[in-house]
């Protein structure tokens, strides 16, 4: 087995990802932007593990695998498989020489009967970006109209002038070959050790590299699922770069439930990690998304209000190697930093205010903070880094 963590993308992993430009992606299964609160279906006893129900843990959803394209001249055949319940409508946008080019959608796939969407459409033969906009979703998993990439196709391009995402999309070549052969990356999300169900994963693949390693175009999402019973997650996806997150079920009691507690809520917000397929199956250490209120606890400040120069405190938790502070202007878990302290094995960091690429905090503007912990692993294991839930804080 090939299993390889691409440097960049742990980089990447450890600052944040998302971007103004990409914000649909990230806002797919990501928190209200209320204020934080105590009451919710998904909420928790301190340290007990969350109890929840979704439509994973009713319902078995196996999707038919994509059929294998025709090969016809001048015929494109398309194939989105969600790995979620609920989708109730696919289109294919894209770039096709048309004046309706990411205006309209090029062709509107069919569910087959088991929840995978195909369709085709006669097109020139030449190269063509396209993307998947996918309506539907059970638990409010993913936000409606979202645009997602081909994980299947391992072709991609950079995202032409007109496209509804900046990053990478998905290229299709007519006539088309024969299907890529698919891998399995496979991983199973724990509380203590504990299957943990109902936690959001994401599959984002598409990066897209210069040689040196130099990101030439950024990854986009790709998949969505809700852990089951068993707490497991497999994505089928062709060879590439490919990065895994794994989230706190935000919006699974409803859009408008309240941000978790951190206090009462042991659960990370957020943990990635990426991986490169290359020519075999990928199985992910188990990712631990425990977060003890003891460390929680370690937290300062926490009454929603500080003043600057601020001491912000927190811990390296057990089984991490590295920790730091982001603070950022929404609640979004993994969200883009405004500032980030060094990584290190201190327990405090002093901050003015001033954000890494100029600006500084606008005073009684709600931010929020939290703590990243970097869970390397010393026998060439999962190296996932996790962030804990955020707590608002409002600047003097």
């Amino acid at each position: 087995m090939i299993r390889i963590a691409f440097v960049a993308v742990l980089a990447f992993a450890i600052v944040g990802c998302s971007s103004p430009d990409n914000a649909q992606e990230d806002a797919q299964a990501d928190s209200p932007t209320s204020d934080v609160s105590t009451s919710s279906d998904a909420s928790t006893t301190s340290d007990a593990q969350p109890t929840l129900t979704c439509a994973a843990t009713s319902t078995t959803f196996t999707p038919n695998p994509c059929p294998a394209p025709s090969g016809a001249a001048n015929e494109a055949d398309f194939c989105f498989r969600p790995q979620w319940t609920g989708v109730k409508q696919v289109d294919v946008y894209g770039q096709f020489n048309l004046v309706s080019d990411w205006k309209s959608p090029f062709v509107s796939l069919t569910d087959d009967g088991s929840g995978t969407w195909v369709g085709k459409a006669t097109v020139s033969a030449g190269s063509y970006p396209y993307v998947f906009r996918v309506h539907g979703s059970a638990d409010n998993l993913v936000k409606d109209g979202t645009y997602l990439l081909d994980q299947e196709n391992p072709s991609f391009t950079s995202a032409p002038s007109g496209a509804p995402l900046k990053r990478s999309v998905s290229l299709v070549t007519v006539p088309q070959s024969s299907a890529a052969p698919l891998r399995h990356l496979t991983g199973t999300v724990v509380f203590e050790g504990a299957p943990q169900p109902c936690y959001t994963v994401s599959l984002d693949v598409g990066e897209i590299r210069a040689d040196g390693g130099a990101a030439v175009s950024e990854h986009t999402t790709a998949n969505y699922l809700e852990t089951g019973p068993n707490g497991t997650f497999d994505f089928p996806l062709a060879d590439g770069d490919a990065i895994i997150a794994v989230r706190y079920p935000f919006l699974l009691a409803g859009a408008d439930a309240g941000y978790p507690d951190p206090m009462t809520t042991p659960s990370v917000g957020i943990a990635r990690t990426g991986v490169t397929i290359a020519g075999a199956d990928v199985h992910l250490d188990d990712v631990d998304i425990s977060y003890s209120s003891p460390d929680y606890a370690k937290m300062s400040p926490t009454n929603g209000s500080a003043s600057l120069p601020v001491t912000f405190t927190f811990s390296v938790v057990s089984g991490s190697n590295a920790a730091y502070i982001s603070v950022t202007s929404t609640n979004i878990a993994g969200n883009d930093p405004s500032y980030a302290s060094p990584a290190s094995t201190a327990t405090s960091t002093v901050w003015d205010g001033g954000f890494g690429g100029g600006g500084s905090v606008v005073p009684k503007t709600q931010y929020w903070w939290g703590a990243w912990q970097r869970r390397a692993k010393s026998d060439a294991g999962t190296p996932w880094t996790e962030e804990s839930l955020l707590f608002p804080v409002t600047f003097d």
